[in-house]
């Protein structure tokens, strides 16, 4: 008899995953985000990189992203924004539900297509939204401010 409740355990649980309630057809908001924040993310890890190879002449690769190397290759490189921001847009680890950062909802999300991972990026999509383009902005802000220089 458990094995019969265990399979529609299973079952619904897998449902739940296929529902097209919180697909990324469906949620084109969520869609922007997740696309924002890889946006993010890629080039957080190429600005760490970066800054490795600047300060000790070396080019590491590594898998995660350290919020703390990623603070120090924003200062290192005179990203107008403040450390603050960097861990607020960063930050790892599983959050608290209502104060996750666009890293951790955008990990929630992917893992796990929760509705309640869904709605908390709709609820606070504005701010996350400009979180993640102040960095996009310090980003490009970074590459005019190097060709200006050696032109």
């Amino acid at each position: 008899m458990k094995a019969k409740a265990y399979l529609k355990q299973r079952k619904t649980a897998l449902l739940q995953l296929l529902d097209d309630t919180y697909s990324l057809k469906n949620q084109p908001e969520i869609l922007r985000f997740l696309d924002r924040y890889i946006d993010c993310e890629s080039t957080a890890r190429k600005i760490v990189k970066f800054y490795k190879k600047d300060r000790y002449h070396k080019t590491l690769e590594q898998e995660h992203i350290n919020v703390r190397e990623v603070a120090s290759a924003a200062k290192h490189f005179g990203f107008p924004m403040a450390a603050g921001d960097v861990y607020a847009l960063f930050r790892g680890g599983r959050g608290i539900r209502g104060e996750k950062t666009p890293r951790q909802l955008r990990n929630a999300y992917v893992h796990a297509k929760k509705e309640s991972d869904a709605l908390e990026i709709l609820e606070d999509i504005d701010a996350h939204n400009a979180l993640m383009q102040r960095w996009l902005r310090s980003v490009k802000g970074y590459i005019e401010t190097k060709e200006e220089a050696l032109a």
